[in-house]
Formats: structure tokens, sequence, C-alpha cells
């Protein structure tokens, strides 16, 4: 299976980057801000970010790697990372849809991250994900 990854592998190959994640933590597509989403080019730039699961901080670098994780392992990880960043309890959600939460984040995260060869560099703009720099291994 496939995860995304923070990396400075390629990060500040644009004035725009930024990255304050822990390097090698899990990421994913974070939620995007009202202001964000209004004036993307003026706004935080958090819709050109991945969100780190541990550090709770973001990234505009994401990393493909293969890994030995389950899919229940990453899943844990994506659950913990909305509950101790408040989301799961501030949203007042059900358990179900704490649970459907938690599956959409995961499933759109592994997609993503199954779509692109092992050591590809991507970036992210809203909901489009894009090759930054191409893997270096061979498939």
């Amino acid at each position: 299976m496939k995860i995304l990854q923070a990396t400075s592998l390629d990060n500040g190959a644009r004035g725009d980057d930024y990255n304050w994640c822990i390097e090698g933590e899990i990421v994913t597509f974070g939620f995007i801000c009202d202001r964000d989403r209004r004036d993307p080019e003026n706004g935080c730039g958090c819709s050109r970010g991945f969100s780190g699961l541990a550090s709770h901080h973001a990234t505009t670098t994401a990393l493909v790697r293969a890994t030995t994780l389950s899919e229940d392992d990453v899943r844990l990880a994506v659950e913990s990372s909305l509950s101790d960043g408040g989301w799961l309890r501030s949203l007042s959600l059900s358990p179900q849809e704490a649970d459907r939460m938690v599956d959409e984040t995961l499933d759109f995260m592994l997609d993503v991250a199954e779509y692109y060869d092992d050591g590809t560099v991507i970036g992210t703009s809203f909901d489009c994900t894009y090759v930054r720099r191409h893997s270096t291994t061979s498939v």
C-alpha cells in the first residue's frame, strides 16, 4: 500500500512553498479555509498544502511512498489526527458521521497515493494533485 509523506524534496523550488511538517510523517489533505476559497492567490495557502497527521502542520510537497503499514494502521492515524485536532468533536458529529469523515479522508488520501509511482513528489491545489518531481525508482 502507498501513502503520502511530508518531504523537503523539491520544497522551496517555488516562492510560495512552505514546510512545517515532520519529515516523513503521513500527510493527508487538509481543510481549506474560506479566505483561500475566496482568493487563493492572496489567501493563507492552505489550498496548496498537505496536513501532517502527527504534527498538525502543513507542507506543499508530499512524497508517495510504498509502505508495510496496513490500511487499519493508517486509518487509526487519520482518526487519531482528526480527533486530536478537535475536528470530530467540534463539528458535533455522531459516531457514524465521524466514521464517515475518517473513511472519506483515508479513501481520498489512499486513492491519490495509489495513482502515482512510489517515489513521486506531488503538490496539490484544492482538489487537484500534480507531479512536482517524477519518481527516480523504477517500477
